[in-house]
């Protein structure tokens, strides 16, 4: 078992919200990526300091192995998304 400690300051914070933390295991030299399908509302994403895209509902985004993607809530209301993590 590992474990990973973390501490960061949450500015801003909305008085509830939800926190998903996943764990993936990947075998050693195993390539991965990801895919996410809004299913509702509106949200901004950026891969590695680039460009923002907005992202509307009923719209798929991805991220591919060793890339970093920011995701962020663009609209005013709520935001869902079904993330696919996929590992050979």
């Amino acid at each position: 078992m590992s474990h990973c400690a973390a501490r960061f300051d949450v500015v801003d914070a909305p008085a509830e919200f939800d926190w998903v933390l996943m764990i993936i295991d990947f075998p050693s030299g195993a390539p991965g990526g990801s895919l996410y399908m809004l299913i509702q509302g509106e949200i901004s994403t950026r891969m590695a300091g680039g460009p923002v895209d907005t992202v509307p509902a009923g719209s798929t985004f991805t991220a591919n192995s060793g890339e970093f993607l920011e995701v962020a809530n663009a609209g005013t209301g709520n935001a869902r998304v079904i993330a696919s993590v996929l590992s050979e």
